[in-house]
């Protein structure tokens, strides 16, 4: 089937970053990425548990804490992963952005070389562009969840997160090469909607390498990897009309 087929070709696209990643030639780059990941997946972290930790003492002797405390727990899990995810890639956007520059270099031969600013207007168009995505993001974020306290829907609310996480951080990771060649964000997911099973597969891997402590700090400089690895593929097969989304 194509849509699986499309599917493990994004999941390729994370592990083979992951390899990549790894590699002489980009260790280096991933080096205060990695730093900037730990610190902050470990601030976040703390804060989550300690948040959860108040949340259950309030009412510790409900019945229904046998219940409540695996769901909290899980919420923290994922939600540390994804709140140090998007801090990282806020506060350390510049240098996700020339490692993203770094991979397309290494890896595409007919790479197009944007022209050089100066560190000043690189940092404050790298964290325009992070504020771009979350407002994207956000809306969808609030929106799902007040999908969440809505009865019968909320059944099927643990399908509905793996899937806005993927989305979200297909979008977050494979906008960095986009961002180099000064392509619009609405070019970014026109590319990803042209090809969704792709997109989601590669989003999927991520969503869970987010999901998992300690290491969850090494995978967002692993995911800008991938995600211009993504994006490279995605470009070769997308339609030329964004505006048409």
């Amino acid at each position: 089937m194509t849509w699986i087929t499309d599917g493990l070709n994004g999941a390729g696209c994370f592990f083979t970053g992951l390899s990549l990643a790894m590699s002489p030639k980009l260790r280096r780059f991933i080096v205060m990425p990695f730093v900037l990941g730990l610190i902050i997946a470990t601030s976040a972290s703390y804060w989550l548990v300690a948040t959860v930790e108040g949340w259950l003492a309030v009412d510790a002797d409900s019945v229904w804490r046998w219940i409540v405390t695996p769901l909290l727990w899980l919420v923290a899990l994922i939600g540390s992963g994804w709140l140090a995810a998007l801090l990282a890639a806020l506060i350390s956007a510049p240098l996700l952005s020339h490692l993203a520059l770094k991979v397309d270099a290494l890896t595409n031969s007919d790479a197009e070389m944007p022209n050089e600013d100066s560190l000043s207007i690189e940092v404050v168009q790298s964290i325009g562009r992070e504020f771009s995505k979350w407002r994207y993001h956000l809306p969808r974020l609030l929106g799902l969840l007040l999908l969440t306290v809505v009865p019968i829907i909320n059944l099927v609310a643990p399908f509905l997160w793996v899937l806005f996480g993927a989305w979200m951080t297909s979008v977050q990771f494979s906008d960095y090469r986009n961002e180099n060649l000064k392509h619009d964000f609405v070019v970014t997911l026109h590319q990803l909607k042209q090809d969704r099973c792709m997109s989601l597969g590669f989003g999927i891997c991520c969503f869970f390498a987010l999901s998992i402590p300690l290491l969850n700090f090494v995978v967002v400089p692993v995911a800008v990897v991938g995600g211009t690895l993504l994006n490279q593929q995605l470009t070769q097969q997308a339609s030329p009309n964004p505006a048409s989304d």
